[in-house]
């Protein structure tokens, strides 16, 4: 009976300790303890608290030494993520790639350089862009009307639809090598 409330509070420490989100320190010291009374309590047969006793050093051994540990436990799990994972893609890495979060990372640091983003150079239209704007975005905003859109439709009208999809608006991104 005795070493079955072992088990339930050692069963209840461990939730405890999961749910806390305790250090890896606090799991050692609780081992030990455990591992201590259930030497002192002879709660097990010495053989079971003998596997017990290397498995519990064998582990805190392998998770403490960052060596053993990359060794023993993370490359392996690394090699279990990487096959279940998906390749990445070209536009992910170019994503990751890409560069910094520039001023943006300053804005939201809450000490901006103002003058940083002052200084930099106004971005400029190419004349094909300019184009697009004049002509097809302004014929595509003389298309739509919020009471169509709100009250009748509930979307965009059909007619509106086909322009967008004719003159191209959803593959703005896409190079036009691409179709874009």
């Amino acid at each position: 009976m005795l070493t079955f409330v072992f088990l339930l509070l050692l069963l209840i420490g461990a939730l405890a300790l999961a749910y806390v989100n305790a250090s890896g320190r606090a799991w050692g010291m609780a081992a030990v303890v455990a591992l201590a009374i259930s030497w002192g309590a002879h709660l097990f047969p010495l053989a079971l608290n003998l596997l017990a006793t290397v498995a519990i050093i064998s582990l805190g051994l392998a998770l403490a030494v960052p060596t053993l540990r990359r060794a023993l436990i993370s490359d392996a799990v690394l090699k279990v993520f990487r096959r279940l994972m998906p390749p990445m893609s070209s536009t992910e890495r170019d994503a990751l790639e890409a560069g910094t979060v520039w001023w943006d990372g300053e804005l939201f640091s809450g000490r901006p350089n103002w003058r940083r983003l002052l200084d930099a150079p106004r971005p400029v239209l190419t004349d094909e862009e300019q184009r697009f704007l004049d002509n097809e975005v302004e014929t595509l905003c003389g298309m739509t009307s919020d009471w169509e859109t709100t009250n009748v439709y509930k979307d965009l009208p059909p007619h509106v639809w086909a322009y967008i999809k004719d003159k191209g608006f959803l593959g703005m991104i896409i190079p036009k090598e691409y179709g874009g």
